[in-house]
This record gives C-alpha cells, sequence and structure tokens, in this order.
C-alpha cells in the first residue's frame, strides 16, 4: 500500500517539507537524474490527450540513462581494472629531512596494502567518485568496527560539514527526515520522523530519533547512550569530496554533477527517442 495512503499521510508529507533545506532538494534532484527518477510523479505520456497535458510535462516513454553511463565510464577511465593509482611511501624522498628508508618505507607500504584490502578502498573510492559525479559531493566516513576498518559512504544531502582552517572536515552533522509506518489500533499510519548524529573529533553521537514537526522548529535531540562512541582519535573521521568545485564562493561546500548543467539537453533526448 503507499505511504500516501495511511492515515497521517498528509501532515507527514507537510512535516518532511518543513525540515529539508533548499540544498537538500536541490541535491536530491540532481542525484535523480542519475538515476532516471527525475521524471516521477509526472502524467503518463498517453494520459491526458493533446489538449490536457503538454508533451513537455509527461513522463517520457523511454529513460535513457546517459548520466549514469557518463558517470560510470570516467570511473572506469580513472579507477578501473588495472588504472587505479598506486599509493607508496617512496623511499629515497626526503633524504636529509628524516625521510623514510627503505624498509620502513616498505613496511608502510605493506601497511597500505593491508589496510586497502581489508577496507575494500578501491571499491569505496569507485562509489565515492560515482557519487560525487552524480550530486556534486561525496562523504565518507572512515572507522574500525567490530575490529575490520571500514569506509562508509553517506548522501551528502544528508550531510553539514563544519571546517578547519586547512580545509579538512571539523564536525559534521547527518541530519535527514524518514517516514515511520506503524500500526496504531488496528490501523497502519504514518508518521515523519526525524534523524541525526554528530561526529566531531572526539565523539560519535546518534540521537534518539524525534517526530518532525509541521511548523519545521528545532525539537529537543536526545543522545542515545547505546549509540554513543568516543573514538577520541583527535581528529573528524570524515572525508568531504566536492567534486570540480574550484574556486566557489565561501559559503559554497558542494561541488559541480557533470549533467548540472545539461538536464534540459537530457530531457530532450528522452522526448526525441
Amino acid at each position: 500500500m503507499p505511504a500516501n495512503t495511511y492515515d497521517g499521510a498528509d501532515k507527514a508529507a507537510r512535516a518532511i517539507a518543513a525540515n529539508v533545506s533548499p540544498r537538500y532538494r536541490r541535491l536530491e534532484d540532481l542525484e535523480s537524474w542519475a538515476s532516471c527518477r527525475q521524471y516521477d510523479g509526472r502524467p503518463d505520456w498517453w494520459t491526458g490527450g493533446e489538449t490536457e497535458v503538454p508533451l513537455w510535462e509527461r513522463r517520457p516513454c523511454f529513460v535513457y540513462p546517459v548520466v549514469a553511463v557518463a558517470a560510470s565510464s570516467n570511473v572506469d577511465l580513472t579507477l578501473g581494472e588495472g588504472r587505479f593509482p598506486s599509493l607508496s611511501t617512496k623511499p629515497g624522498e626526503g633524504k636529509g629531512d628524516g625521510g623514510l628508508s627503505e624498509a620502513d618505507s616498505d613496511a608502510l607500504d605493506a601497511l597500505i596494502s593491508d589496510y586497502h584490502r581489508a577496507s575494500r578502498f578501491k571499491s569505496h573510492v569507485r562509489e565515492a567518485f560515482l557519487a560525487a559525479q552524480g550530486c556534486g559531493t561525496a562523504c565518507a566516513i572512515h572507522g574500525v568496527r567490530f575490529g575490520r576498518p571500514f569506509n562508509d559512504l553517506v548522501p551528502a544531502k544528508w550531510g553539514t560539514p563544519t571546517f578547519d582552517n586547512d580545509g579538512s572536515v571539523a564536525v559534521l552533522e547527518i541530519r535527514y527526515p524518514y517516514l515511520d509506518e506503524r500500526k496504531v489500533d488496528g490501523k497502519w499510519e504514518v508518521r515523519a520522523m526525524l534523524y541525526r548524529r554528530v561526529i566531531d573529533a572526539s565523539v560519535d553521537v546518534t540521537f534518539l530519533p524525534v517526530e518532525a514537526r509541521e511548523d519545521g522548529i528545532e525539537p529537543n535531540w536526545q543522545p542515545d547512550p547505546a549509540q554513543l562512541i568516543e573514538h577520541g582519535l583527535g581528529f573528524c573521521p570524515v572525508v568531504w569530496y566536492p567534486f570540480m568545485r574550484g574556486c566557489e564562493a565561501v559559503n559554497r561546500i558542494d561541488g559541480h554533477a557533470i549533467h548540472e548543467n545539461l538536464r534540459d539537453e537530457i530531457h530532450g533526448l528522452d522526448l526525441a527517442i
């Protein structure tokens, strides 16, 4: 059953709309073109007749995945089989400045290789590059879970970073609304909830979910003791990668999606096909 047929669906939709930022919507729109969902919600191609719904406003019968094809091609070109860059500490550099000996360099190279293998680093980088092209930014959290290194990609639209003077991430806040389906008095209903997590140089705090308000007022957040991690790393274990950002205004934190200025052309191609 679609969520919009549940009790409370209209209220939940209003609450979600009040709790997403313009930036969230902008990145979500870019993502929809990368996943061929850009026409969701439009009338069917054959609906309404010639005088009811203009062709330009209907959902094309064929949606060519041009963004996904282009992004995947770039990933294959730069990070594909036999093309992934080789990372090494390069013994011999920095001699006279306390440079590494050959033996130390070999040991570090072995550690890097083992870390990449255990964390699936190559696959992670490919996925991050793909995500960055799709919306302009990739956001990754690095750490150790159950004794093994991990790299988690987080949708950039969920994240809001605060940067240090050197450009590294000092704090990452992850926040997004979601629909919670539940059964009350024998009837299914849906409500809008908010998720929040904050990672800084010493702790990783996940808060208890709260119900989203229709007026968008900030709720009273309470940390979830079961999900409080005091990592004590001394730095925020987050990498923020803005694709092709270049020189931008100081308040722009995202890069540029590869199709950012081509959406009309992609739409025209789908209509022509």
